[in-house]
């Protein structure tokens, strides 16, 4: 009974400045609330990122495992890409005709869609026959640092796969297989094809070659990537493939009837 008569006659009065302090408060809250639409734009911008990256992703890769080779390694680059460009296309190229003697490289290519692709073929003079029949003469210094690359290919141990392969990871298969074909050390290639390309050829293959993963399936003598000297030449003799114009049936069929029995 005491509590109760306490409370129906008590009376407590605020000091006159609380009204004010809480409507100051109240108006500095209303000032820190988010505005709804900052709110949402600043929402919306952050799910059209995400979805962009997600999308950007997607479409260039299709396994996450590229995603991440893509993220943490470096492009392809070489001083001599562009080396066709370069060069100055042959006046009268059915005029020219290759010898077995002045071959000093060839690349060709297994793929899905032919399995017996030409790319390209290097000659002492520097004669350079493109994927399609072009042909060209390389300036001096493409020549040159194009066969230093191939003379540092050649120096790479053997790999246990066939055609000595370097094969890069990737998380799927059906790659295509490039393959390099240099003349023995000191030897030039006789008139008349052996019947074993590999008694007058030394052979690199790359299978799976990426602009952007060089980890290797597994390693070769410790070597976890594709060596950069490889990785570089097989980059430069690709860009024999992307080259505009028509094939020349007659110099590509005087190019690959020096070769012998490579395909």
């Amino acid at each position: 009974m005491r509590i109760r008569s306490y409370l129906a006659h008590a009376s407590i009065e605020l000091p006159s400045h609380s009204s004010f302090d809480c409507n100051l408060l109240s108006a500095s809250m209303a000032t820190l609330r988010p505005k709804p639409l900052l709110y949402f734009s600043v929402i919306g911008l952050i799910t059209v990122f995400t979805f962009y990256h997600y999308l950007t992703a997607a479409s260039l890769f299709r396994h996450p495992l590229e995603y991440i080779q893509h993220l943490t390694h470096p492009n392809w680059s070489s001083p001599y890409t562009g080396f066709l460009t370069r060069a100055t296309p042959h006046p009268n190229p059915h005029s020219y005709k290759p010898s077995r003697s002045s071959l000093k490289l060839v690349a060709l290519q297994d793929g899905p869609v032919d399995p017996q692709a030409f790319t390209i073929a290097l000659f002492s003079d520097h004669t350079c026959v493109n994927h399609k029949g072009h042909i060209f003469t390389l300036t001096p210094a493409d020549y040159e640092g194009i066969m230093e690359l191939a003379d540092d290919v050649n120096k790479l141990p053997p790999t246990p796969e066939f055609r000595n392969q370097w094969r890069v990871a990737h998380p799927r298969t059906g790659f295509a297989i490039d393959r390099i074909l240099v003349p023995l050390p000191d030897t030039t290639l006789p008139s008349t094809p052996l019947v074993k390309y590999a008694d007058e050829y030394k052979e690199t293959g790359v299978y799976g070659f990426d602009e952007h993963a060089t980890r290797l399936e597994e390693p070769v003598n410790g070597i976890k990537d594709l060596p950069g000297a490889l990785w570089e030449l097989t980059g430069l003799v690709l860009e024999a493939i992307n080259q505009e114009g028509d094939y020349d049936g007659l110099v590509l069929e005087r190019v690959k009837g020096i070769l012998g029995n490579v395909f």
